[in-house]
């Protein structure tokens, strides 16, 4: 499943290329990743500025996931769109992920096991399937804001995912030394 919208700021002219934002579900069933992934291809080669993200239930690479899960050929198609998800990104890939700050190599995962924890409490996880990629005019434009795990009162896990909250970086400019 794949929803995109066309956006423009407000203060941005008439004629300005709009963002488009994508929100994906890669589900399991009837090739559901695969399609999920060709879909967000698909807008990136037809828009000029693209924000991705959702349950794509792919890695990118052996560092996004623990070494009991295994890497399936919809994963070498997330890597190669990626370019094997390396942060920070080079510029070379089709896509590049936002880094949402997670520890991976201690463990920290966007996919929680219901019971497991890490030192500080958190969920310990089994593999990032949750991406946020930006493409085009909006590569490197994005940076994580928040990423938290939902509980409940019981302080159980909601989702086996985390919320992620992205925002717009600053826009660097150059000044004209008479105020703008």
């Amino acid at each position: 499943m794949t929803i995109a919208l066309d956006f423009r700021h407000r203060r941005c002219a008439v004629d300005a290329p709009p963002t488009r934002l994508i929100a994906a579900y890669g589900s399991h069933q009837r090739n559901g990743k695969r399609q999920a992934l060709r879909s967000i291809v698909r807008h990136i080669m037809h828009t000029r500025g693209c924000i991705a993200a959702g349950d794509l239930n792919v890695v990118p690479g052996p560092l996004w996931k623990c070494r009991a899960r295994r890497a399936t050929a919809d994963d070498d198609e997330f890597a190669a769109i990626t370019g094997g998800g390396e942060l920070p990104d080079a510029g070379t890939s089709m896509a590049s992920i936002v880094d949402l700050g997670l520890q991976h190599a201690q463990g920290q995962f966007t996919r929680a096991h219901w019971t497991a924890r890490l030192s500080d409490g958190s969920p310990k996880g089994t593999a990032t399937l949750d991406h946020v990629l930006t493409a085009g005019l909006e590569r490197g434009c994005w940076r994580r804001r928040a990423a938290w795990f939902a509980f409940d009162g019981d302080h159980r896990l909601v989702s086996d995912h985390m919320i992620i909250v992205v925002e717009r970086a600053p826009r660097t400019v150059a000044t004209d030394d008479q105020g703008v």
